[in-house]
């Protein structure tokens, strides 16, 4: 993961929420584990593993004992986490690289380009340099020949 995203995760989705993923290891499997489990308080997790705990069918056996291992005979909360946040990471991942306008970035994620400048200037109010979106060239003409 890039110290980028993580600072972005940071940012975002608080620390709490950013250290389960880290430990999970995967976006995807961390996100249908919070849509699944998310909002529950005081989880226990074990020590031991059974085969048949209810987050080994979310998570998978090596991300289950990764959690396993960090907060084993702890109880947790398991936060929300919605996928609109991940998007969110995506989203300011994309205007900071600063590879394509801000038109097409809004078109890839489905939001407006006015959703895109208002998280360009919140990436700024939070202190992060973000450039100028790349200066479009004009295009030619098409003549017609009568």
């Amino acid at each position: 993961m890039s110290g980028l995203r993580k600072n972005l995760r940071s940012h975002f989705w608080g620390e709490a929420t950013t250290k389960i993923i880290e430990i999970i290891g995967e976006d995807e499997k961390a996100l249908a584990f919070f849509r699944t489990f998310g909002g529950q308080e005081r989880c226990y997790v074990p020590k031991r593993l059974r085969p048949d705990h209810p987050w080994r069918a979310v998570l998978g056996d090596e991300a289950l004992a990764r959690l396993s291992r960090e907060f084993g005979g702890c109880r947790v909360d398991i936060p929300l986490a919605s996928a609109s946040c991940a998007e969110k990471v995506l989203i300011a991942e994309a205007i900071l690289q600063n590879t394509e306008s801000r038109r097409a970035i809004a078109r890839r994620f489905g939001r407006s380009e006015r959703g895109i400048r208002q998280l360009a200037q919140q990436l700024r109010n939070l202190g992060f340099d973000v450039p100028k979106p790349p200066v479009r060239r004009p295009r030619k003409e098409l003549s017609t020949n009568e």
